[in-house]
């Protein structure tokens, strides 16, 4: 079986960390994999909107024994992209073959919250890299040993939803801990028990996260982060605001962040070592990424192809794509007013 795994025009943030390691699994087992789209397959795997309506429908027309395997994230617009991401990847799942959510609150925000996805499929976690991902190794130079409780929050995305504007905040309101943010969010003024790092590798995050107590989720309507998983995978028990999928994740190996965020803070401090050795199994049990893509690609081999889209199914995917470009045009005639 050959998979085709083609180039996003944007491979960043959690499904850029998914597609290099999925690349990488198939390369290590082995299996047979291009990511030409042009090329023969009988796999297509495409991510969400990363991949054209057009360019899938030609393949899909030009190897009749292909099938489209689509991941889905969420629900752009319910945790706060204002693109045409719905719209492209609703179009897209008109051509699945399969589909797998990330979540199950991916499925219900792409399902029912937002009608975005139009096929059932499985639910099949992020993965994560628990060689990588470990309590064990080398700690971030700049984060010496304390005893101080630091915690640590991992936010990539300006996308307000995320909630990185909460951190400054919440450092002031708790000087008795320390806040270690990692992320592209500038503020105007820090405490001075925050830390703040800028974007880095995967290398040196593992090391921020091996220097931390607890690691503090504060994203809303996010289906399946993967800095969560990985730093659980770290040792790291969550505190979180309960929603989106994060809940789903985290299980046992922490808190939801309710109205006290001390009172929440010191239930994990009190039993810190159960909550870091949970969170750890956790990881190992549930989100190894062996584990993980072992059900990605038990689930592929057992994909059947369908039926292209009627006419009608094939208007409204163009329709999508049609507003996408609408939406395009819109935004590039805003910016050249500026």
């Amino acid at each position: 079986m050959r998979l085709c795994v083609p180039r996003g025009e944007k491979e960043a943030g959690g499904s850029g960390t998914f597609l290099r390691n999925w690349r990488d699994w198939l390369t290590a087992q082995q299996r047979v994999w291009t990511d030409d789209i042009e090329a023969d397959y009988d796999i297509l795997f495409v991510n969400a909107w990363q991949t054209s309506y057009r360019r899938i429908l030609q393949a899909k027309k030009r190897l009749p024994g292909m099938r489209v395997v689509h991941r889905v994230d969420g629900a752009g617009w319910d945790y706060g992209r204002s693109d045409h991401a719905d719209w492209l990847q609703r179009a897209v799942s008109t051509l699945a073959d399969l589909t797998i959510f990330q979540s199950d609150y991916s499925r219900y925000s792409t399902m029912q919250k937002y009608h975005v996805i139009r096929h059932d499929g499985p639910t099949i976690y992020n993965p994560v890299d628990t060689h990588h991902y470990t309590p064990d190794g080398e700690t971030h130079p700049d984060l010496p040993k304390t005893d101080i409780l630091r915690v640590v929050t991992v936010i990539w995305s300006p996308n307000r939803r995320k909630g990185a504007w909460r951190i400054p905040v919440l450092a002031d309101a708790n000087p008795e801990l320390e806040f270690v943010f990692v992320g592209s969010a500038s503020f105007d003024e820090m405490p001075s028990n925050m830390r703040r790092f800028g974007v880095m590798d995967h290398h040196e995050l593992a090391r921020v996260l091996r220097s931390g107590d607890i690691f503090l989720n504060l994203s809303q309507n996010d289906p399946c982060p993967n800095v969560v998983i990985e730093a659980m995978a770290s040792g790291l028990p969550v505190l979180y605001v309960p929603s989106g999928g994060v809940p789903e994740l985290v299980g046992e190996a922490g808190l939801p962040l309710e109205n006290n965020f001390r009172l929440q803070v010191e239930r994990l401090r009190d039993n810190l070592r159960m909550y870091q050795q949970t969170a750890r199994q956790r990881a190992e049990q549930v989100f190894a990424k062996e584990k993980i893509f072992a059900a990605y690609w038990q689930a592929i081999q057992g994909t059947q192809r369908h039926p292209l889209p009627t006419s009608l199914e094939h208007f409204k995917a163009v329709s999508d794509v049609r507003k996408q470009w609408l939406w395009d045009k819109i935004q590039l005639y805003a910016l050249r007013q500026k």
